[in-house]
């Protein structure tokens, strides 16, 4: 048994991995990102594309960065952007924000394309 079955499945750490059923409109590759709710109880995989990716911005200055736990999603203000502390491509923590367009887009891409997503082990799914 492998516990820790791929290094890629992390909560909050975006990595990019090859279209396994690749189409002819399809990009070659995705952009993964395992996420849970605020409250740690719903877990999803989101897969991105290029275009998603290049719609998530930044947040400078964030006054509630101590409380946020990495890979948890957080709502605020108008509740149509989420706010998520994660690890970036080049491995640098970061608060980023998804508007609803980018959530919605990777959940949807994850749904039609479940054979990208990177599996967890038992004991990983377990400690997070």
């Amino acid at each position: 048994m492998n516990f820790f079955k791929n290094k890629k499945a992390v909560h909050g750490k975006l990595v990019r991995l090859a279209n396994k059923d690749q189409k002819a409109v399809e990009s070659e590759f995705y952009y993964a990102m395992w996420v849970e709710s605020a409250d740690g109880k719903e877990e999803k995989c989101l897969l991105f594309s290029q275009s998603d990716i290049n719609k998530i911005s930044d947040v400078e200055c964030c006054d509630f960065v101590k409380y946020m736990s990495l890979g948890r999603l957080y709502r605020m203000g108008n509740k149509k952007s989420y706010f998520i502390k994660v690890i970036d491509l080049e491995n640098v923590e970061k608060i980023v924000r998804l508007n609803s367009t980018v959530m919605n887009n990777g959940i949807d891409r994850a749904k039609k394309n479940p054979e990208d997503i990177p599996e967890k082990g038992f004991l990983q799914d377990l400690l997070d």
